[in-house]
């Protein structure tokens, strides 16, 4: 199985989960590694974009592609039970409704968790469409 994850470029090298770790996330509780991911572009995109200040185009993102080795469990829950069972660390991928496309599922995986085999198979930089952002209040012009 391939994810997509969008990350700043400093962010973009490594899935040991450190950032989510640090702060937490809807899927993970501070102290708990987590690498968020989805499972097409587009909704990697919606996901930072419901993040970014519509004021700035951020220049600095990264796509990347991440693929699930070999027979990686994942398992399909609602976001409540994924962060309650993210802290004991039995499951390596859980895939949980985007909150952006609920039709469209999240996969956070757990880097911590035995069984995890993932590896970024390609990067690339990202750039934003500017009519996705204002300027000044005004939409872009072209």
């Amino acid at each position: 199985m391939i994810l997509y994850r969008l990350a700043r470029a400093r962010y973009a090298t490594d899935l040991s989960g450190a950032g989510a770790q640090w702060v937490g996330g809807r899927c993970n509780p501070p102290g708990t590694a987590a690498v968020y991911t989805a499972e097409n572009i587009s909704l990697a995109v919606l996901e930072i974009l419901v993040h970014l200040d519509k004021l700035d185009i951020p220049e600095d993102y990264v796509l990347m592609a991440i693929e699930l080795g070999g027979e990686v469990p994942i398992w399909h829950t609602d976001v409540q039970t994924a962060y309650a069972e993210s802290v004991r660390g039995f499951r390596p991928v859980v895939g949980v409704p985007s909150f952006v496309v609920p039709r469209e599922r999240n996969y956070v995986l757990y880097p911590q968790a035995a069984n995890l085999s993932a590896a970024i198979i390609w990067r690339e930089p990202f750039h934003f469409d500017s009519r996705l952002f204002v300027d000044e209040g005004r939409y872009l012009q072209f």
